[in-house]
């Protein structure tokens, strides 16, 4: 993470002493920024699929915003990165780690992808509603690497949803690339997080109760 940090900060220093072109500044970094999703993608082979599809669409969605803007696809790709996103977030905390498989992944992913004006209030309401069973707030062990990352993720969801929500409000150059940063490297996090949670619980083992017979004379 602390990488990542230092690398964002440099080429932001970099655009504003040496002012580059907005566009393909902001072009470029929304596409290199991807590298952040290398972590999430070796760490857990049962997200690799879906995390995997969701990159390469947000990076050939990026590409097309970077070299052709003005394309017929690019659209329809800005409105197939929204779903995928919303996807990967609902499977992520609904399947892999709330373990409910009956949730409706598709109904909220195309959603968002239909009804772009709400597709920040239907990722909220996926985070609002899957946070609570099974991430920071429910792993309360008392073990230090899980107090780690726990507020790990709560520095990297802040850091996103700011990003986000802020990313070409008062700044030159969009803070979308700290978005993609902040968000894959919380992907990666959630499932170290329950991965840890996951061996601290086999690590419980039953005491076994020695039954003993006592004979009297």
């Amino acid at each position: 993470m602390y990488e990542a940090i230092i690398i964002l900060g440099i080429a932001y220093i970099f655009a504003y002493l040496g002012n580059p072109d907005v566009d393909t500044f902001n072009g470029w970094m929304n596409v290199l920024t991807h590298v952040a999703a290398v972590p999430a993608l070796f760490v857990e082979s049962k997200m690799r699929t879906q995390i995997g599809i969701t990159t390469v669409v947000s990076i050939i969605y990026h590409t097309v915003g970077a070299l052709a803007k003005d394309s017929e696809f690019f659209y329809p790709l800005e409105q197939l990165d929204v779903g995928m996103s919303v996807a990967l977030i609902a499977h992520m905390l609904f399947i892999y780690m709330d373990n409910i498989p009956w949730a409706p992944i598709t109904f909220l992913a195309v959603s968002a992808a239909a009804f772009p004006d709400y597709n920040v209030a239907i990722t909220g309401a996926i985070i609002l509603f899957g946070y609570p069973v099974s991430t920071i707030m429910t792993y309360n062990v008392d073990r230090p690497l899980l107090t780690k990352i726990k507020w790990i993720l709560v520095f990297l969801q802040v850091a996103s949803i700011v990003a986000y929500m802020m990313a070409d409000t008062w700044t030159t150059y969009t803070l979308h690339p700290i978005w993609h940063v902040a968000s894959l490297l919380s992907i990666y996090y959630l499932i170290r997080l329950h991965q840890t949670i996951l061996i601290h619980i086999v690590d419980i083992k039953p005491i076994p109760i020695i039954h003993t017979l006592r004979f009297h004379d």
